[in-house]
């Protein structure tokens, strides 16, 4: 059986780890959120010119 440790998965794009900090500081804010688990890409895995938003 599969197990995911979470319930729900965000995609963050930040333009360096400061801003994606205070984006995660304002997360454990919440009382909702009890944890929050971060893989980090050290390089750019894509190269286009804008986001996509998947709604």
């Amino acid at each position: 059986m599969w197990y995911r440790s979470y319930d729900y998965l965000l995609e963050v794009v930040s333009p360096n780890l400061d801003g994606y900090e205070r984006f995660t500081r304002k997360l454990h804010k919440l009382a909702s959120v009890k944890d929050i688990h971060t893989h980090l890409s050290v390089r750019k895995v894509i190269n286009k010119t804008t986001l996509p938003i998947f709604v």
